[in-house]
C-alpha cells in the first residue's frame, strides 16, 4: 500500500496537532496548516487526495478552500469540519463538491471511516483504470471472418 497524503487545515493549532498525531498512527502522511493561505499555495504544486478543512476560519473559510481545491485539484476529496451544526453551510459544501462534513466534536472513528471510504474508492478506481489499460492493449484487430 502506498502512503496516502492528507492535508489538514484548521486555524486551531491544537486541532491540527491532534488530528495529525492520530492519523499518522494510522499510517497516513499528514501535512497540517493553521494558515489557509499557506495551504492553498502548496495545493497549487502538490496533490493531496484528501483535504480536511475547518469551515470557519479567519480570512479564508472552508467553502473558499473547497472552491480552490476543486479548481486546482479536482480529484482531491474535501472533508469539511465545523463546530457549528449549520445545515445550510453543510448543504452548500456538498453541492460545491465536498465529499462530506463532520461536526466538532466528533469521534475519530467517524473521520477514519470517511477517509477509509475515500481511499478504498480511489484504490478501486486505480485498479479499474489499470485493468482497462491492460485490456485495451490486448485487443486484437483483424479482417478475417474468424477474427
Amino acid at each position: 500500500m502506498t502512503e496516502i497524503n492528507i492535508m489538514i487545515i484548521d486555524d486551531e493549532e491544537k486541532m491540527v496537532k491532534i488530528l495529525s498525531m492520530i492519523l499518522q498512527e494510522e499510517g497516513f502522511k499528514i501535512t497540517g496548516y493553521i494558515d489557509p493561505k499557506a495551504a492553498l499555495a502548496v495545493l497549487k504544486d502538490k496533490f493531496y487526495p484528501i483535504i480536511i478543512t475547518d469551515l470557519k476560519m479567519p480570512g479564508i473559510d472552508g467553502i473558499q478552500v473547497l472552491d480552490f481545491v476543486k479548481k486546482v485539484s479536482p480529484k482531491s476529496e474535501v472533508i469539511i469540519m465545523t463546530a457549528h451544526a449549520d445545515t445550510m453551510a453543510a448543504v452548500s459544501a456538498m453541492k460545491k463538491g465536498a465529499y462530506d462534513y463532520i461536526i466538532k466534536p466528533f469521534e475519530m472513528d467517524e473521520l477514519k471511516i470517511m477517509i477509509g471510504r475515500i481511499t478504498e474508492r480511489n484504490r478501486l478506481q486505480e485498479e479499474n483504470l489499470s485493468f482497462r489499460e491492460r485490456f485495451e492493449t490486448r485487443v486484437m484487430i483483424g479482417t478475417s471472418f474468424i477474427m
